[in-house]
């Protein structure tokens, strides 16, 4: 689960809006929905194709019940005003149920605020998470705004707590990359794999494989599933294809650009002692996978 668990500790200490980056949202959602921590609570997601889901039992029953006092259409919580309209109906349940001194139906509600980022600098989604904060933190609710990288500006900046979870670690790509590869295999009706894909068990010892995991960390689990799946062939990887990918993946990123090496350490003259240390952490027995110079 990662830093999941210190999500735990932001929900039983009343923290009112979490900011949480994670590599794949979809894996993250799933996740979030098997916390034991939120079985009892009425879990709900919200984006802009699709307005709010539940994502257990507790959350759908909660919203249908939502729906019904307040007579809101649930096409009416979809786009990007979507979210003005659910802080609007948030906000004025709490209000009336302390008027009426009846049931807040948001009492306990905890909401995932799915690709953040497209829609949070809207002054109204900034506001109205402002005016929910001491609501939440007075009713049990937690607000948890979901993105790659969940990017915060002005006032937001300071009172949403920041959590990241991790990027696949070296082990876990190597299990995704050998899981491709032997799905990859095609079994014949003896119960053995075909000749042409019998050698997709032992890619795991091919020198492609191991740089192949090189290349993909740091990449989301999606991103490496996928491109396991189209760097493989009845050829084995095609590591070009691997590395392409990466590429591609650090260029998206703002700040960052991959260079092409344009010269080797053979055209550096007068610092052999420094070209045979840095080979030596390359090729030595425990070799390094970076060097970083600053």
């Amino acid at each position: 689960m990662g830093n999941l668990d210190e999500l735990e500790k932001c929900f039983k200490r009343g923290v009112p809006l979490v900011g949480l980056s994670a590599p794949d949202q979809v894996e993250a959602l799933s996740q979030l929905a098997e916390l034991p921590m939120f079985k009892e609570s009425y879990l709900l997601s919200w984006d802009v194709l699709q307005g709010v889901l539940p994502l257990n039992q507790g959350g759908k029953e909660r919203w249908e019940e939502v729906l019904s006092v307040t007579g809101a259409s649930p096409d009416s919580f979809q786009g990007t005003a979507g979210t003005a309209a659910l802080f609007q109906v948030w906000l004025n349940d709490y209000r009336v149920a302390k008027e009426q001194e009846r049931e807040f139906y948001f009492q306990g509600v905890v909401l995932v605020l799915k690709g953040f980022n497209f829609y949070g600098d809207d002054p109204s989604v900034q506001a109205g998470l402002l005016a929910l904060r001491n609501v939440l933190s007075s009713t049990s609710g937690l607000i948890i705004l979901l993105d790659n990288r969940v990017s915060l500006s002005g006032q937001l900046s300071q009172d949403v707590y920041a959590i990241s979870l991790p990027l696949p670690s070296l082990e876990e790509v190597k299990t995704i990359l050998k899981e491709a590869a032997l799905g990859g295999i095609e079994w014949q009706d003896d119960g053995t794999p075909s000749p042409e894909t019998a050698f997709l068990r032992e890619i795991e010892n091919t020198p492609e494989f191991q740089a192949s995991v090189d290349s993909l960390l740091g990449l989301s689990p999606f991103l490496v599933e996928q491109t396991a799946a189209l760097s493989l062939s009845l050829k084995g990887l095609d590591l070009g294809q691997v590395q392409k990918k990466k590429k591609d993946a650090v260029n998206q990123v703002e700040g960052l650009t991959w260079l092409e090496p344009q010269e080797g350490l053979s055209g550096v003259k007068g610092l052999d002692n420094v070209s045979d240390y840095l080979l030596s952490l390359l090729h030595g027995e425990s070799p390094y996978r970076v060097i970083v110079f600053t």
